[in-house]
């Protein structure tokens, strides 16, 4: 009664949390490896706990008396509470001596009310005696209030039954507490950084995937920051043009759609380190490096460009489909389905060909190493270009006949010779003198 005249409360009725508090229980949270776990299997009785000891009674009394008035309590549902006062008005004392104990409490919770509720919802009642039990508070804090707040306080209640527990008899000791709230905020939490970690780590498989496929380290770290603005992007739209808190709905969303916020950024790469990329005309007016990749882009974009388009606008009419749907769940499906799709295709036309012009590479998987002629008459010490045979042969720069060393001759003048290759690779003299090429066998 008095709990209930403290206030104002700022939280309404139906929307506050409720704080459980047990006692003689011991919780087993493992989960078999195999096959589903029994409900029996999930807690057992603590035989510690006897609460027919007067000291029991009067500690377990306490904590639904002396609730510090920052966690606060609303209401409370206290069956030691009214289990003392219905003792007395029977001519008892409080606490029950041991030997009467059992019989009032199975004669209480049979008969009394606590609320709106039967008394026996609150006790675990084992041959005539009572085995567990536990009470309820009503707290002027919101069940779904942010995880951040939620945790703060859930930690003042950790401090509350701590110090309960250490000052308790042993006949009382092992009290626990639990919320929906907790549950709620904690999953809240580990949502958010269980969804970094895998962000991280599908950003990772990306970038490895388009290494593999394209042997450029350039073009793989292009699609992974591709990828990785369309996820802002989505973000952005989740959080602050929607309004949406992060939950469930939203982690699964952001997780599984990010596979395809790179599919586009993906093809895209792909095609521009294909070697058929090089048959598109060139652009005048550019350096050697710039018109190979305006080159590239150009091949791109003309393949896919029509098919990525297609593909983005079939993909958004069916999720736009979801947005009338009356179920949310649905409803948010399709509004993450159909940003993604807008963000990725916008992404992957716009930003990463005009990055890939600008600054990617124009011969994908190509290095670079310092290299000296051998022969008197060659070239002196110069930087090359080692790159794939093939390319020079698809451009006719080499002809695919050519024998094991072939000096061709530079526009510049100068001498002809062998470069210290390797492998069935060319070597393209860079700086001053001879411009040329030469394909050499490994020695």
């Amino acid at each position: 009664r008095a709990l209930n005249q403290q206030g104002p409360w700022l939280v309404p009725k139906k929307e506050r949390a409720i704080v459980e508090v047990a006692f003689g229980l011991i919780l087993h949270p493992a989960s078999p490896l195999l096959g589903p776990r029994g409900q029996d299997d999930a807690w057992s009785f603590n035989s510690a706990h006897q609460a027919a000891e007067p000291w029991a009674q009067r500690n377990m009394y306490r904590l639904c008396s002396d609730v510090p008035s920052d966690l606060r309590v609303v209401t409370q549902l206290c069956w030691i509470r009214e289990f003392s006062t219905w003792v007395i008005n029977k001519g008892y004392l409080f606490p029950v001596p041991k030997a009467d104990f059992d019989a009032l409490v199975v004669q209480f919770v049979r008969t009394q009310l606590l609320g709106d509720f039967r008394a026996d919802l609150f006790a675990w009642i084992r041959d005539d005696r009572l085995k567990a039990s536990y009470v309820s508070f009503e707290v002027d804090v919101r069940l779904y209030s942010p995880a951040e707040e939620a945790l703060r306080y859930k930690e003042l209640w950790n401090e509350y039954i701590d110090a309960y527990n250490a000052q308790a008899s042993r006949f009382a000791r092992g009290a626990w507490h639990s919320s929906a709230l907790w549950g709620l905020a904690e999953s809240q939490s580990y949502l958010v950084s269980s969804t970094l970690e895998t962000l991280l780590v599908l950003g990772i498989v990306a970038f490895m995937g388009m290494l593999v496929f394209t042997r450029d380290a350039c073009l793989s770290s292009a699609v992974v920051l591709a990828t990785a603005s369309v996820v802002c992007g989505l973000f952005f739209f989740i959080v602050v043009l929607q309004g949406w808190a992060i939950g469930p709905i939203e982690v699964i969303a952001l997780i599984v759609l990010v596979g395809y916020a790179a599919t586009y950024s993906l093809h895209i790469a792909h095609i521009f380190s294909s070697p058929e990329a090089l048959h598109e005309p060139r652009l005048g007016g550019l350096s050697e490096d710039a018109a190979v990749r305006w080159q590239r882009m150009r091949f791109s974009l003309k393949t896919l460009g029509s098919a990525m388009v297609g593909s983005a606008l079939t993909t958004a009419g069916c999720s736009a489909f979801l947005l009338f749907c009356e179920i949310i769940v649905f409803q948010r499906l399709g509004g993450v389905i159909l940003m993604v799709t807008l963000i990725s295709i916008v992404v992957a036309l716009g930003p990463l060909p005009a990055t890939l012009v600008l600054i990617g590479p124009a011969r994908p998987g190509s290095c670079r190493r310092r290299m000296s002629c051998r022969s008197p008459g060659d070239l002196c010490d110069a930087t090359f270009d080692v790159v794939d045979a093939s390319w020079l042969e698809q451009q006719e720069v080499l002809p695919s006949d050519a024998p094991d060393q072939l000096a061709l001759p530079g526009s510049g003048g100068g001498g002809e010779g062998c470069c210290d290759g390797v492998g069935d690779d060319i070597c393209c003299p860079r700086g001053g003198g001879s411009v040329g090429a030469i394909r050499q066998d490994s020695k």
